[in-house]
């Protein structure tokens, strides 16, 4: 690997995502030749560079993705213009788990090693957007659920001899999910992380994802934002001031509980506690 002066990576190890590494590089004309020992996804926001893999070269390009497996090398001597880029390593024993649950092989083969599969690159920004270094808005439970649907869309799309989910939505499946939306009820403020969560509830957590938002409209994450500024909004109302009622709800900061608050609410904190105190 060539380090050209001046173009930083930046690794991330998220702490509710073991045995992962991140690496974002923007604007990067870095060289690689690199033996991979564990699974990796990169996206490419930008690029156009020859990569060798397999005995093939290929073509990068703007939004795509290439997926490689433990054991192999990927080379790309070329890089005739700055590439904008994030990696995703996963070890070995986290792939077999999510097989596994997938009910597919346990040492899946990527039939397809580049790609750009819209859904798979948004799922992937997200999740890259949930763990970056200046992210404070998610929580172990949002970066654990947008990991698993990342992961099953490559497995269930990529892989060889990969197979649809088995899985089907009944009304058998309401009772699970009720219980996951009180277990978050009941914790509403804690970092409650997805193995938690599909405990819980009973399912796997890739059934369960499925089925909550499919019920709910929405993801675990993103019902639990909604349950901490519903307690903020009865807290401010009970003449609780909003800073207090944001470490209450269980948000990071102030800021973080702005930004969701008025993402919800369409209004401030601030502004809203000012409305109840003159509506009394």
């Amino acid at each position: 690997m060539t380090e050209p002066v001046g173009e930083p990576l930046t690794y991330i190890h998220p702490v509710a995502l073991p045995e992962t590494e991140f690496i974002f590089a923007a604007n990067c004309l870095r060289k690689w030749r690199v033996y991979h020992e564990s699974y990796v996804v990169c996206v490419c926001a930008q690029a156009s560079a020859d990569w060798r893999y397999r005995g093939r070269t290929q073509q990068l390009r703007d939004a795509c993705y290439m997926l490689m497996e433990p054991g192999e090398t990927h080379v790309n001597a070329v890089v005739p213009r700055p590439q904008t880029y994030n990696v995703l390593r996963i070890s070995g024993a986290v792939i077999e788990q999510l097989a596994d649950e997938l009910r597919v092989p346990r040492t899946p083969h990527f039939a397809l090693t580049q790609d750009g599969n819209p859904a798979i690159i948004r799922a992937f920004e997200q999740l890259a957007t949930a763990v970056s270094a200046d992210s404070a808005d998610s929580t172990v439970l949002e970066q654990q659920s947008r990991f698993a649907s990342c992961l099953r869309l490559v497995l269930e799309n990529c892989s060889e001899r990969a197979r649809p989910s088995t899985i089907r939505d009944s009304s058998t499946q309401r009772a699970p999910v009720e219980r996951a939306k009180m277990y978050l009820r009941e914790r509403f403020s804690a970092a409650v992380s997805l193995n938690e969560l599909a405990k819980a509830a009973g399912l796997s957590r890739f059934h369960l994802l499925r089925s909550f938002a499919k019920q709910v409209g929405m993801p675990p994450h993103t019902y639990q934002v909604r349950l901490r500024v519903e307690r903020a909004c009865l807290l401010m109302q009970a003449g609780v001031a909003p800073s207090n009622a944001a470490t209450a709800a269980g948000f990071a900061d102030q800021s973080h509980f702005t930004r969701h608050f008025r993402k919800v609410m369409d209004i401030t904190p601030g502004r809203y506690a000012h409305a109840r105190v003159r509506c009394v």
